[in-house]
């Protein structure tokens, strides 16, 4: 594992580093895509994966004046079970091999290292255990986009939500997520795609972020940080301005 950390370390913090963050909304954008700036739109990922999030910057604004408190209402067993999908290992196969191609693009010599650690499973284990952690399906898409909106959160706050935090993320992501009858309505291909790639780069990210922390080096951490927004979620929200409450995410403003 530890080999796995250097290696998302040197990948990430190389494309991170030299970032800009340029000016970003404090929500989802209604035309959010799964383009997800660099990278992602070399996967031919489905351009609504995270449109289902659009509302929740404005929920978040609503609930952090009203109280940050505020549950969203569970949405109902049928509606959650269309954010499901089966997994097929011939999607697998094509989310491994993009995401290699792509990682490997400006570091090539990393190639045969990473491909070794996703062949084996490794990263995929890592990012299973937080999800069993989370108590959050597998299968589910927003479940995956929560942890890995909350993955992101973590690395650039430094700090861990409590388990009803965590468990008001889900319930913010799934009552969002469900109203978007085209998130819903992607066929099951589409939903693992997404999810497995959300996967890879939470798994990594977290990877380099754990190695970078260990190594002392504060310049190139707060680096890592600054870029993580730009890289990874280009759409918003900030998530600098943003905490996590009981409610779920919740601005800071």
């Amino acid at each position: 594992m530890r080999r796995i950390a250097v290696v998302a370390a040197t990948l990430l913090s190389g494309l991170l580093a030299g970032l800009v963050p340029s000016p970003l909304h404090a929500q989802w954008s209604a035309d959010a895509t799964m383009d997800l700036g660099m990278g992602f739109g070399q996967m031919a990922l489905s351009q609504s994966a995270i449109s289902g999030t659009r509302a929740i910057g404005d929920a978040s604004g609503k609930a952090s004046r009203a109280g940050k408190e505020r549950t969203p209402h569970p949405p109902a067993t049928r509606s959650v079970n269309a954010l499901t999908f089966r997994a097929t290992a011939s999607v697998t196969r094509v989310v491994n091999k993009r995401f290699i191609d792509w990682q490997a693009k400006n570091h090539p010599e990393l190639r045969a290292e990473l491909a070794r650690g996703i062949k084996s499973g490794e990263l995929q284990s890592y990012f299973r255990d937080i999800l069993e952690g989370y108590g959050y399906q597998a299968n589910n898409i927003a479940d995956v986009s929560s942890a890995y909106y909350i993955s992101l959160w973590r690395i650039v706050h430094g700090a861990d939500p409590t388990p009803r935090q965590i468990a008001g993320v889900r319930r913010q992501m799934r009552s969002f997520m469900v109203d978007d009858i085209r998130l819903t309505a992607l066929p099951d291909e589409q939903k693992q795609e997404i999810c497995e790639t959300f996967a890879l780069h939470t798994a990594l990210a977290l990877q380099g972020y754990k190695q970078l922390v260990e190594s002392g080096d504060t310049g190139l951490l707060g680096n890592f940080r600054r870029g993580l927004q730009s890289a990874l979620a280009p759409q918003g929200p900030e998530l600098a301005e943003m905490e996590i409450s009981d409610a779920g995410f919740v601005s800071s403003h």
